[in-house]
């Protein structure tokens, strides 16, 4: 995840209720209607030192500034999806799910072994982040290229050193506009590792995901923190390995805790945006108005193929195809783009090594299954796979970072070096503001809305050992509906054009049979949103 900005008109316009929390399905709520309710005298609403210059429309789920207030846990054997989606999900409630999850427990048991990851997917090139000076990871610092395996190899005696979020090559941005791929989705070592896990986790059946995520650093006398920032998308943490401490403060809470960005404004379900012309969701309208010029285009061709004499249905489809293309004028989205189609056959050859672009080109890709790589066999697909790591130039500071510096935030802990002093305004955000704490061990999982503050400070057993994590950051939604938790088709159509391909992609390093390109992934798939979505910042 990822973006950020303010609406147009014609946005969703929606209202969070909140519901009173529940640790088990006995007790969940019914769907919640989007409609405004008085605020509880048990969280009232901070007042912040200095006056904040954007709306903050929030109305989920926020802390008592009391600190009464915990994290609740939840077993995963006494909820449901729907009952989970009802308590929390829909109320931008946080909470820890434990207990035995039989869909992660390939990851919980594999993954915590450093010579299994190897094994699997040391072939991957990833981005490494190194800490700052002040030894908080999460700055501007420039991340250092690595095999997977070379990292995995000196990750013990460096702690300095993590493996986050991994963007897509700036390049790959600015290329073309052809479509989300496996890479805006499933980013290096994932790819590798696609059979251990479920694309979408069971607790969260219909949200769609934005991008998952493989996290692994060692630990220091004192652990290391990530400091204190905010994601775009609503978060599902499986911690694996180690232990971590999550501080979180809501949405309600962005005027006071001193971005580095200039906040556009904070929306209902949480989402802090950054920018003009982005929903609720964190679709962007550009691309919103591209993927409906495309489907209207899909369903007139339909209509001149199967019912060319029905002058009904082809002045309905021509009408829906001008409003759609006048729509998108006004976002900005600009013409049609008469190289989409020749882009999009394209994107395969060089995302997966074969380098053509004719009509055998496949676009699926190949991910090598673990006796391929044990072998050493793909070598030339795994190169060309993530080729684009060679390098990154250094960075701004995230606008979704605090300015606040970790030792502000825990005195007792990080004994500040500061000359002078934290500045006045950041201890008094931080008073005006909820605070809420929980620790995680290996086997829980924490769901954390999107927007939702976090610092969190990872260790281990003893000092030097590691830390592992993986994260599904699915696309916040925007209505109280389990069944249809977003307004519209656009997530759910863009998922389906990386699940599609990774679908074939796996099938293929597993000796499947090679297919051809689905034209049925182009209806969907050109607005590049995944790749614009990384533009707006990294908060990761």
């Amino acid at each position: 995840m990822k973006h950020t900005a303010k609406r147009t008109s014609g946005g969703i316009k929606l209202q969070w209720t909140k519901r009173p929390l529940s640790s088990s399905a006995s007790d969940a709520a019914p769907a919640p209607e989007f409609v405004a309710e008085p605020e509880s005298p048990a969280a009232p609403a901070p007042t912040s030192p200095a006056s904040p210059t954007f709306p903050n429309e929030y109305t989920g789920f926020h802390p008592p500034l009391d600190g009464s207030w915990s994290v609740p846990r939840v077993r995963l054997a006494d909820t449901t999806p729907e009952s989970f989606f009802a308590s929390y999900v829909a109320t931008r409630t946080p909470c820890v799910l434990v207990g035995d999850a039989a869909w992660a427990r390939p990851m919980l048991e594999q993954w915590a072994s450093l010579e299994y990851l190897a094994a699997r997917a040391g072939k991957q090139k990833v981005m490494v982040e190194e800490a700052g000076s002040d030894g908080i990871f999460g700055t501007a610092k420039a991340r250092i290229p690595s095999t997977f395996s070379d990292f995995l190899a000196t990750i013990r005696t460096s702690p300095h050193r993590y493996l986050t979020t991994q963007y897509a090559a700036e390049s790959d941005d600015d290329e073309s506009d052809n479509g989300p791929s496996i890479r805006d989705v499933f980013p290096a070592p994932l790819p590798a590792l696609a059979t251990d896990f479920p694309w979408i986790p069971p607790i969260l059946p219909t949200l769609i995901p934005q991008q998952l995520n493989l996290w692994l650093g060692s630990t220091r006398s004192g652990g290391a923190s990530s400091g204190l920032h905010h994601d775009f998308a609503d978060n599902l943490y499986v911690l694996i390995r180690g232990r971590k401490r999550f501080t979180l403060f809501s949405p309600r809470d962005a005027g006071n805790l001193h971005l580095h960005g200039d906040v556009a404004r904070v929306a209902k379900n949480g989402l802090i945006v950054y920018e003009e012309g982005i929903r609720d969701d964190g679709a962007f309208d550009a691309d919103v108005a591209r993927w409906r010029v495309d489907r209207a285009q899909a369903e007139l061709a339909r209509v001149e193929r199967e019912s060319p004499e029905d002058m009904d249905a082809l002045e309905r489809a021509e009408a829906e195809l001008d409003e759609a293309m006048l729509a998108q004028m006004q976002a900005g989205g600009g013409g049609m783009d008469d190289d989409d189609d020749e882009d999009d056959e394209e994107e395969g050859g060089s995302f997966f090594g074969n380098g053509g672009s004719d009509a055998d080109s496949d676009d699926d890709g190949s991910i090598p299954d673990p006796a391929l790589l044990a072998d050493g066999a793909g070598d030339d697909d795994f190169d060309a796979l993530f080729s684009d790591t060679e390098s990154e130039p250094k960075r701004a500071e995230p606008p979704s970072f605090s300015q606040i510096a970790v030792s502000t935030l825990h005195p007792t802990e990080h004994p500040s070096t500061l000359t002078p002093p934290p500045p006045s305004t950041h201890l008094a955000g931080l008073a005006a503001s909820s605070r809420a704490t929980v620790t995680l061990a290996a086997g829980e999982m924490l769901y954390l809305p999107s927007s939702w503050f976090h610092e969190v400070t990872s260790e281990s057993p003893c000092p030097g050992d590691v830390h592992v994590a993986m994260n599904y950051w699915m696309h916040p939604p925007t209505t109280g509906e389990f069944r249809k938790p977003y307004g519209d088709e656009y997530w759910a159509d863009q998922w389906d054009v990386v699940r599609r391909k990774m679908e074939r992609a796996v099938a293929k390093a597993a000796g499947g049979k090679k297919r051809g390109r689905d034209v049925g992934d182009r209806d969907g798939g050109r607005a590049a949103a995944g790749k614009k979505a990384k533009k707006q910042g990294g908060r990761r």
